[in-house]
């Protein structure tokens, strides 16, 4: 796999159509050649020196006839060396076939949830705008590393840059892990995606992001409950499977 604890998601007709085009190659090597060379060659050398001739013309074209078939033998050993060198198939081979056909394509990302504990009862979610999307999602990083600690840590680093908070204000933690299939518009296809949700305390918040909606270095984020979310049509249209899994264990 490209990287390491990576995941390759491919349905079961096309990983059936991929072992079927090579079921004849796996497992072959030069070896299945040489084979072949060493049988033809201890058949029609026989054959060759063989005496036949008491039998007549018949004897002769028979003869001929199984010399003939064990060159035609060691021809295609020769033939399937040959071919083994040329293109090669090894495992290495199999899976790059396998993983090009790999439905999940697209980064994981780890999506940031942060409640507004300012409140007595805290129910909403820190959201930003997202421009390109034209849409309001929950805060997300690129996942950098199968190693959640580290994870965990770049997204502190984010937070701090982006919320404009000391370290020691923002405590995290991994909640979970979701795969799921998703139509990709791009790609015309059902594609799989992984998420890992991660929850973040702040433990004191500031005057500037304790309003309703504030903006930070252009940035635009708000908090929304699962609830305004879910009456958001452009949300539902552009994230609905994440606020559903976020609702679950809201």
């Amino acid at each position: 796999m490209k990287e390491e604890n990576g995941r390759i998601y491919i349905t079961c007709d096309k990983l059936r159509l991929i072992l079927a085009e090579h079921q004849n190659s796996i497992g072959k090597s030069k070896m299945v050649g040489v084979e072949k060379i060493i049988t033809s060659i201890a058949f029609w050398v026989p054959m060759a020196l063989a005496d036949f001739s008491k039998w007549g013309k018949i004897g002769l074209v028979v003869q001929i006839i199984l010399i003939l078939f064990g060159i035609s033998l060691m021809i295609y050993g020769i033939f399937e060396i040959i071919k083994c060198i040329r293109n090669p198939f090894d495992k290495d081979v199999l899976y790059g076939e396998i993983e090009e056909a790999n439905l999940m394509k697209e980064h994981p990302h780890s999506i940031v949830l942060i409640k507004d504990t300012f409140n007595q009862n805290a129910n909403r979610f820190l959201v930003y705008y997202d421009a390109r999307w034209d849409c309001k999602l929950f805060l997300n990083y690129s996942t950098i590393t199968s190693d959640f600690k580290q994870d965990e840590d770049n997204i502190a680093k984010h937070l701090q840059m982006e919320l404009k908070l000391p370290q020691n204000n923002l405590e995290g933690a991994f909640e979970f892990e979701q795969v799921h299939e998703k139509y990709s518009v791009s790609a015309k296809e059902n594609r799989c995606y992984c998420h890992r949700f991660y929850v973040f305390r702040i433990k004191k918040f500031t005057d500037e992001i304790s309003q309703d909606s504030f903006e930070i270095d252009g940035k635009k984020f708000c908090w929304m409950s699962i609830a305004e979310m879910e009456n958001d049509k452009r949300i539902m249209e552009a994230n609905s499977d994440i606020v559903s899994m976020v609702k679950k264990v809201a």
